[in-house]
């Protein structure tokens, strides 16, 4: 009876261990990060964030080359913004350092979070060195979009208000982090995507 009871008691800890384990499971891409650190309950308003956000910048992906700037990939992120229309380097007016493009920025912050995650990637590596949004995959597209987002002063409380539903804090996230400078055709696609007014 002293063994079956030890057994009973090993398989309890066993399965109370394994369940605790499902709580604490290690993150392994960019969104479980953000939504464990952030305590984030709702991935699916989070993926509907994110492609609304696709709408907006590429309708879902079919124009991912911006025939008017250096814009490039399913979230247009700018490749060539740290040069002048001259192609001379352009240089941060506070510090004199060089600028980098919006693209490299991302890029950075992505590899960021996954060092802080314990190893980044060889495609973030390789990313880097290709320059060019159009060789990431889907998913690599969105890791870099939300690790961009993610990584910048401020933007925590708006992804937690996202969780909760907040049609509003979509539209911020975007046009004061991602996009940053909508022009008026743009905020109305994005206020008609993220179900807040505006033209269709």
């Amino acid at each position: 009876a002293t063994n079956t009871r030890n057994n009973m008691a090993n398989i309890i800890t066993d399965l109370i261990g394994g369940i605790a384990n499902l709580w604490t499971k290690e993150p392994t891409n960019i969104k479980e990060f953000i939504m464990q650190t952030d305590n984030l309950k709702n991935e699916d308003l989070l993926d509907e964030f994110t492609q609304q956000t696709k709408m907006i910048e590429s309708s879902g992906g079919e124009f991912l080359i911006n025939p008017n700037s250096s814009a490039r990939g399913d979230f247009q992120f700018l490749t060539t913004d740290h040069l002048t229309d001259d192609g001379e380097q352009r240089f941060n007016e506070k510090t004199g350092d060089p600028l980098i493009s919006s693209y490299q920025v991302g890029l950075n912050r992505l590899a960021a979070i996954y060092a802080d995650m314990g190893e980044v990637p060889q495609w973030v590596s390789q990313a880097k060195e290709n320059d060019n949004p159009l060789d990431l995959t889907d998913k690599q597209q969105e890791e870099l979009f939300l690790a961009n987002l993610w990584k910048q002063k401020g933007t925590s409380d708006l992804f937690k208000r996202i969780d909760e539903g907040d049609g509003l804090a979509k539209y911020d996230l975007y046009a004061n982090y991602h996009h940053t400078k909508p022009d008026q055709a743009t905020i109305d696609v994005a206020l008609s995507e993220f179900n807040l007014g505006g033209k269709e």
